[in-house]
């Protein structure tokens, strides 16, 4: 079987929308060059390495110079799928093995595994290994038949959720190891990310040979050593909404309806920026626009140096409104429509007017464009695939995916087994892993109240309140802890918003 691996980098930014660190040095080399020579060692196969973006090229043109034997291949495509359709074409090869530049540690034992894997399956994926350890082994055709319509997806997403019924995919998971938390830091990440990987590169006496079970150890060392604290902060400015959604559990949530106000929004500013939070989300169980303190939120985060992202449903974006929230605009702004017709939305979305939404990702489109906005906030739409609109994603993604700048198709999750809905994840057949979020997130209520993540919408699960304690200390508090050593230790029935969910799947 003809195998080339396929590293992707990307140059301007990464995942969080921060300048990629890719290229930093970590002692003597950076991650990209740490990868190259583990594929040297392990393999004669090709390596192509596809560059998107502009920045630091001429770190990338100085390793050119040294590694004469890789193709460097610089694409004018952000997204994978056409990335990894151009290296197929280059290569010829039979089989390729994905890798995301953003992490040194590869876990080359695994290469063999997934490999094996291919002679039965169609695709292979690493599952729950930690973050950074992420590779996808596919069959070449099955990557250049991909429509440019699914170019939004990442292959491993796509294949998990829309194309499931039509491949045969092996997930590759962890044996006798345990992850203090579910992940390995990535380069890409944030500064502290960036810490915790040069320490970790510290411990072994020789890199290229340090097995993935050592490296889990190192980890579990390290975490020991370095201070721990939130990456992402989901914040409530209301529970207030104007919609009823069928996949949407307000229906159960039995807390008062309330307001965050701007004075308690600054003080968890205050608070979240001694955490070491650098992405907030204002979202909850309510329309963050409800509120007209919203804006102020989006200018406050913005003074205090966070990422800002809003999710709404779009019913509020008058063109005075879209005119006010371009003054000063989040870094992301995601609209729900849940459909790509007026019937199926408005089945799936209560009280929703699918035309009266459509009208307004149009303006905000128009005037973001007028207003020069394009490179200071992005608009991405989402539909959720389920049961009342999975006939119509195909159609939703390519009306829109040449309008805005990014279309995301997340599947539906139980909120905790508390919404029974069919989807994708229940037919997901996987051994549990501890969540990421218990590790990297923290919810907000607008009252101030605490809790593990957005799958909890009432009360269930306070760990505190910013009034009483500051974020950190909720954060590393006694029962926070508690929740995280039963995650590790698999005891997820002894956690009620845990037992049942099906969220975690998501995280693979």
């Amino acid at each position: 079987m003809d195998t080339s691996f396929v590293v992707l980098i990307d140059l301007d930014q990464n995942w969080l929308g921060q300048n990629t660190k890719v290229l930093h040095k970590i002692h003597d080399h950076n991650s990209l060059e740490l990868i190259i020579h583990q594929l040297q060692r392990y393999t004669k196969s090709k390596i192509f390495l596809s560059i998107s973006g502009t920045k630091n090229l001429e770190k990338v043109e100085t390793l050119q110079t040294k590694f004469k034997d890789i193709v460097f291949h610089f694409s004018k495509y952000s997204d994978e799928v056409p990335r990894l359709q151009e290296a197929i074409k280059t290569l010829e090869s039979d089989t390729i093995v994905r890798i995301k530049a953003d992490n040194p540690i590869i876990g080359t034992e695994l290469i063999e595994e997934g490999l094996k894997s291919l002679e039965k399956f169609d695709l292979a994926v690493t599952w729950g290994f930690p973050v950074g350890i992420n590779l996808e082994f596919y069959r070449s055709k099955l990557i250049s038949d991909i429509d440019l319509v699914d170019f939004h997806k990442r292959p491993k997403e796509l294949f998990i959720s829309e194309k499931q019924d039509k491949v045969n995919i092996q997930r590759i998971q962890p044996t006798n190891s345990k992850l203090l938390r579910p992940e390995l830091r990535w380069t890409t990440g944030s500064d502290r990310d960036f810490l915790f990987i040069k320490k970790l590169l510290e411990k072994p006496k020789e890199f290229i040979s340090t097995s993935l079970l050592e490296w889990i150890n190192y980890s579990n060392e390290l975490l020991i050593e370095l201070p721990q604290s939130p990456v992402m902060l989901n914040i409530e400015p209301t529970n207030k909404c104007n919609l009823k959604c069928v996949m949407c559990p307000r229906d159960q949530m039995t807390r008062p309806l309330g307001t965050m106000s701007i004075q308690d929004y600054k003080k968890l500013m205050i608070q979240a920026q001694d955490a070491g939070v650098t992405e907030i989300t204002l979202n909850g169980y309510g329309e963050p626009f409800i509120t007209q303190e919203v804006y102020e939120m989006v200018s406050l985060a913005k003074e205090f140096g966070f990422n800002i992202k809003i999710n709404t449903n779009g019913h509020y974006l008058t063109e005075d409104r879209i005119i006010k929230l371009l003054q000063d605009p989040p870094h992301v702004l995601s609209i729900s429509l849940d459909g790509a017709t007026k019937e199926v939305y408005e089945r799936v979305r209560i009280n929703g007017d699918f035309s009266k939404v459509q009208k307004a990702i149009s303006l905000f489109i128009k005037l973001r464009k007028e207003q020069n906005k394009e490179h200071e906030v992005k608009l991405n739409l989402q539909i959720i695939k389920m049961d009342e609109t999975q006939e119509e994603v195909d159609e939703f993604c390519n009306f829109w995916k040449d309008k805005v700048d990014e279309v995301h198709v997340p599947n539906v999750h139980n909120w905790g087994g508390v919404i029974q809905k069919n989807g994708v994840l229940n037919d997901l057949d996987i051994t549990r892993y501890p969540c990421k979020e218990l590790f990297r997130t923290m919810m907000v209520f607008y009252d101030g109240n605490v809790s593990i993540c957005c799958a909890v919408f009432d009360d269930n699960m306070n760990l505190g309140n910013i009034h009483e304690q500051p974020l950190i200390d909720i954060w590393n508090n006694s029962e926070y802890q508690l929740l995280r050593k039963h995650h590790i230790n698999g005891d997820f029935h002894k956690i009620d918003v845990c037992k049942d969910c099906n969220m975690w799947k998501v995280y693979g």
